[in-house]
């Protein structure tokens, strides 16, 4: 009589099975980030196009979700369950999200410019800018660095240390005329790091900022 091996059968369940982040219900072979019941309720909550953008610093800002208190066991989950690994899949099918409003958001071709991590190494805003560089066929340049390598991880800087936030460039993109230079994001709080990765690269004349979700007055909210 064979047994089944205890590590290789939990191996295979980790890789086969995703739980919810929201109700912790399990899916197997699921790809993304939440069950089907939740699911529903996420997509209710997809800001339309004319909520989910704004003109400051210079250029345009897109996102797809708004975290607030109200909305934070959906898309605060989602945001935190990003960043974990093993998550490109959830990353593709929320970069097909975007390409259902290309026709909207069309601009001409574009380049996709990740946040630089504090580490310096790729983390989720890379990973999230891979998903919409596949997704568009198009070209990702890791050109920005932050300036202090050492510096503390975004979230644990205080409000008025996020508004002085600097890049630079480890070297300047070839773009085309016809090219916009897409900057992404995960979260939007303050448009700080949106800026100074728009400074860093020149102010480009076509320019955008894209995240997964805005998080308004984002100190208000504690530690997120």
């Amino acid at each position: 009589m064979q047994f089944c091996d205890p590590v290789r059968w939990l191996h295979q369940l980790r890789t086969t099975c995703y739980a919810c982040v929201r109700c912790g219900w399990l899916e197997w072979h699921g790809v993304d980030l939440f069950c089907q019941s939740c699911k529903s309720r996420w997509r209710e909550l997809e800001e339309p196009e004319a909520h989910a953008h704004s003109w400051q610093n210079g250029f345009l800002s897109r996102w797809l979700y708004t975290w607030t208190p109200l909305t934070d066991s959906y898309v605060g989950n989602a945001v935190h369950a990003l960043k974990g690994a093993r998550r490109s899949h959830a990353w593709r099918a929320i970069a097909e999200r975007w390409a259902a409003r290309e026709l909207e958001i069309g601009l001409g071709p574009r380049i996709f410019v990740p946040a630089p991590s504090s580490r310096g190494q790729p983390d989720h805003a890379y990973a999230f800018a891979t998903a919409l560089a596949d997704t568009w066929g198009t070209r990702l340049i890791d050109c920005l660095q932050s300036e202090d390598p050492a510096a503390l991880p975004q979230k644990q800087l205080r409000a008025e240390d996020r508004q002085r936030r600097h890049f630079r460039v480890k070297f300047l993109p070839n773009v085309a005329p016809s090219e916009v230079l897409t900057f992404v994001d995960d979260v939007f709080t303050t448009g700080a790091t949106s800026r100074a990765a728009y400074v860093a690269l020149g102010e480009p004349i076509r320019f955008e900022a894209w995240a997964l979700a805005s998080r308004p007055k984002l100190a208000e909210y504690g530690r997120f």
